[in-house]
């Protein structure tokens, strides 16, 4: 049964000051869900030394107890943002990865033009919004060394904070663009390989601009729309200290109704309409490529395509069934929730760059042309360093030196200027 604030204050009050029975008071809280916990209930129990809740949550309002159980909710513990190091290493690793993958994407795009300017458009616009996720884990791995050890102290400030918010709106509209931008290419896709002889005509650049800058703009409005309408009550990203409101380990924390919208609602949608359009696709393709004028460069781009799709249902396929089960009232695992926030939620958006630009041939092509080329021309930088010539004037003095690279020795000569 729900416990209100007040009722709880004054029967902790009561029992603090027969410490006999605080073993029987720790029992208790753990059967006990609070509606209203804050803080202000324990700041004036300091002779507590453990306390038992049916929750983690609660234990970070509770940071004048040394022990406080549950230990954790599988991401984070009363000490550490990020409790177990395999999270740390995991988290560092895939951050690198994605930034370092995509940051290749958009210069290797830049670098080496493609021919199809309106599919190297769209691919740069994921690679971006695949780049914002990895600044959303370097973010979240800067936090966790700033609160190493002393998280139970800084636990709610940084939940509450804008900071928090800012770092979860970054995930959230990664995630949402990334789903929209895929189920824009799948459609796209399917119309130019299903529709023969050409009678689907390909989008003209004014109309990817227009189809991307909607795309931006929905995934914007609905990552910030919910810091906006839970502002004057309590917080949506705040809910636990990644600021990702998964609402698995309590699937009807606050803004529960918005975030199975957007799991359930928008991500599952785009989901099935890959799928489908998929399937489609392939039957089209086993059906009619033979006796339709598809270009192998449209069939070899399914291809590779469809591994993408399919790295990211197996991104979301698990998140989506496991934040089901949990709203069913199953019990989910500790460890499992938290591999699943901290490994299966940004692991997409690392594996994105390797599929759909560096398994590409002329990408690859460029590269093998290129690398060399740049090496070489580093190479002769170097050789041009150590043969160079230099001038400086003292006074009515030129003087000149050349230094060869074979010999250790410096040539001098002095000139005399001419007035």
């Amino acid at each position: 049964k729900p416990l209100e604030f007040d009722t709880l204050v004054s029967n902790v009050s009561t029992f603090s000051k027969r410490k006999i029975y605080s073993n029987l008071l720790f029992r208790n809280l753990e059967e006990i869900e609070i509606t209203n916990i804050h803080t202000r209930m324990f700041t004036s129990l300091n002779s507590l030394e453990s306390v038992f809740f049916k929750k983690y949550s609660y234990c970070l309002y509770v940071s004048v107890v040394d022990r406080c159980r549950p230990l954790s909710d599988g991401i984070s513990s009363n000490n550490q943002l990020l409790y177990k190091p395999i999270f740390r290493y995991t988290n560092w690793i895939t951050c690198f990865a994605t930034c370092a993958g995509n940051i290749m994407v958009l210069f290797g795009r830049y670098m080496f033009r493609d021919e199809n300017k309106v599919l190297s458009l769209i691919i740069k616009n994921l690679a971006v919004s695949d780049l914002l996720m990895g600044i959303y884990l370097l973010l979240i791995g800067i936090h966790d060394m700033k609160y190493r050890n002393i998280y139970n102290l800084e636990a709610q400030n940084w939940m509450a904070s804008w900071s928090c918010t800012v770092t979860g709106i970054i995930a959230m509209v990664s995630s949402e663009v990334s789903v929209l931008l895929l189920v824009f290419m799948s459609v796209d896709r399917f119309l130019i390989i299903a529709i023969p002889y050409g009678r689907y005509s390909a989008l003209t650049m004014r109309e990817t601009v227009i189809a991307l800058t909607f795309i931006w703009c929905l995934g914007i409005i609905l990552a910030v729309f919910p810091a906006l309408a839970y502002l004057s009550s309590t917080r949506y990203y705040g809910v636990n200290g990644l600021c990702f409101p998964l609402h698995i380990d309590d699937p009807y924390l606050v803004g529960w109704e918005y975030s199975a919208v957007i799991f359930f609602g928008i991500n599952t949608t785009g989901l099935i309409i890959i799928s489908f359009v998929y399937v489609g696709m392939f039957i089209s393709i086993w059906k009619t490529r033979n006796a339709t004028n598809l270009q192998e460069k449209d069939y070899n781009f399914a291809v590779r395509f469809f591994f993408i799709v399919l790295t990211d249902v197996s991104c979301w396929l698990p998140i989506v069934t496991v934040k089901a089960a949990a709203f069913l009232g199953a019990s989910v695992s500790a460890d499992l929730y938290g591999w699943l926030v901290v490994f299966i939620l940004p692991i997409n958006s690392a594996l994105n760059p390797i599929l759909y630009t560096f398994t590409t041939p002329r990408y690859r092509a460029h590269i093998i042309k290129k690398v060399p080329s740049l090496i070489k021309e580093a190479a002769n930088m170097s050789k041009n360093n150590g043969n160079k010539i230099c001038a400086g004037e003292i006074d009515h003095l030129k003087l000149a030196c050349t230094k060869e690279s074979n010999l250790n020795k410096t040539n001098l000569r002095i000139v005399v200027n001419k007035f």
